[in-house]
């Protein structure tokens, strides 16, 4: 049902919090609509396609005006409850302005005398000409004002979106980060390379839809500096206070570090223990050869497999998988290298540092045993080295973590 009144299409605000700080970074402007009496979200109305397009852009242009004076008047009122007002955009409209000067949210930035750096563009989908979508944002960016891609990971809102329109902020998919938090394995590796392309490139990574401390908790551990949801306010008619979540986030946040530490503890316990099955290895090896290690009982649960190379990556000897407690040959079909792994060269470089230490690897996907493993490397004799498949500790963790916080 459409609203026949403008008045009953007004703007409800939700905060989008940092982190770091614990304050109130700024609001999501979001639409809502009185119907029979009742308070409703705007979304389904501009989802309705027997709802004419210019209708719609006249009750978003109602809602965006509203929101910014509302935003100007308080931030006269209350410097406290500054930050960015974060205004959803559908590209098609953004494309169909004729020249900067129509932008209506240029004008009303002008006209309220509102910063243009506290006023965030959200592009909210895709099916605009990117050409002009391009032209577009980059009028909005040259007057100062930020860019933010929303739903990353939902229908066409894919990577190339972000290498073209290099966005200050990307907003997760909702769905694709609870899916991540579930531990499923792809969504999972999606979301945390997302987080390391935001360390390496400066856009910030704002997760929506955290309901639950432990989702909050997953949130800060991907290293997402924004989060949004209902577990830490649900939209509504006015501003909160910078200051208002600062004691929820930081109990969560100091849960999280001591729960962090506590990783990286066992993480080195890990490490101590592969360390010493290594050097076990090693003396075997060293004194009588690789093939000693057939039939050894394997001396750690989490060790997969291991093999000798020498220092050019070459491998030498067959794997020895860890079967049913022992360590069993598994001969090699056809010669392999693995100088061409990311970990091998790091691994080698190491031993220049302090050979009787192990290198390791980042963890990755196993392709024999589809688990998440880490390659540990020790040099030998005779230009070889010493590398161990171990499974990783990074799925229990999370599971611990979501344990944790539920």
């Amino acid at each position: 049902m459409i609203p026949t009144n403008k008045a009953d299409c007004f703007p409800h605000f939700q905060p989008i919090v940092d982190v770091a700080t614990g304050r109130i970074a700024g609001h999501e402007v979001l639409g809502r609509m009185r119907v029979d009496g009742d308070i409703r979200s705007a979304g389904p109305l501009f989802s309705d396609p027997t709802v004419h397009p210019d209708r719609l852009l006249t009750l978003d242009r109602h809602i965006r005006r509203q929101a910014m004076a509302r935003s100007a008047q308080a931030g006269q009122q209350q410097p406290s409850l500054g930050g960015f007002l974060s205004i959803n955009i559908a590209p098609i409209w953004l494309t169909r302005l004729q020249g900067h000067d129509a932008s209506p949210t240029l004008q009303l930035i002008e006209a309220l005398s509102i910063d243009p750096s506290r006023v965030v563009i959200e592009v909210t989908e895709t099916g605009a000409d990117l050409t002009v979508l391009k032209q577009v944002i980059r009028a909005y960016r040259d007057r100062g004002i930020g860019i933010a891609i929303d739903d990353f990971g939902a229908g066409e809102a894919h990577l190339d979106r972000v290498i073209d329109l290099e966005p200050d902020l990307v907003k997760l998919d909702m769905k694709l980060f609870k899916r991540a938090y579930r531990g499923e394995g792809l969504a999972r590796e999606v979301v945390e390379a997302l987080s390391r392309l935001a360390e390496r490139t400066g856009f910030q990574l704002v997760i929506e839809g955290v309901e639950t401390e432990s989702e909050l908790a997953y949130a800060m551990e991907t290293g997402a500096r924004l989060v949004q949801g209902f577990l830490l306010a649900r939209p509504e008619p006015d501003f909160l206070d910078t200051h208002a979540l600062s004691p929820h986030i930081e109990r969560v946040r100091r849960q999280v570090f001591h729960h962090q530490v506590d990783i990286h503890r066992r993480q080195g316990r890990l490490a101590q223990r592969i360390q010493s099955v290594a050097g076990q290895l090693r003396d075997l090896i060293e004194h009588r050869s690789d093939t000693a290690l057939v039939g050894l009982g394997v001396p750690c649960d989490a060790i997969l497999r291991c093999f000798v190379t020498n220092t050019e990556g070459q491998q030498l000897s067959p794997n020895y998988d860890a079967h049913q407690g022992k360590l069993q040959p598994q001969p090699l079909v056809e010669p392999r290298n693995w100088s061409w792994r990311p970990y091998f060269a790091e691994i080698v470089a190491g031993f220049d540092f302090n050979p009787d230490t192990l290198g390791h690897s980042r963890p990755y996907m196993d392709v024999n045993s589809s688990r998440l493993v880490q390659t540990y490397g020790l040099p030998l004799s005779n230009n070889r080295i010493l590398l161990i498949d171990v499974v990783s500790s990074d799925t229990a963790d999370a599971q611990d973590a979501r344990a944790r916080f539920a």
